[in-house]
């Protein structure tokens, strides 16, 4: 598992939308999430885990978290084939 996430604008909206209660995430949020093993699905639904609990913690205490925006050429070449995995 790599070391620290590199999220999207929208994975961190999910990750805080999770830890808030919240739902409606999408799929490709859903993978991002998982793979950093800072989600986990249970019989109750999707949760914020141990460690997706104290990545939210760590950007609270940090003026920026590693946030990759949807034009990052990260972005581009990382989503490709995960998502067309969950098609």
């Amino acid at each position: 598992m790599p070391g620290t996430p590199r999220l999207t604008t929208d994975d961190l909206a999910a990750l805080h939308a999770l830890a808030a209660g919240g739902g409606g995430v999408d799929k490709a949020s859903k993978y991002w999430l998982s793979v950093y093993q800072l989600i986990d699905e249970t019989p109750a639904g999707w949760r914020v885990t141990a460690r997706g609990r104290d990545f939210l913690q760590r950007l609270a205490t940090q003026k920026h978290g590693d946030v990759v925006p949807v034009t990052d050429a990260r972005f581009l070449m990382l989503r490709s084939s995960p998502v067309e995995l969950h098609r």
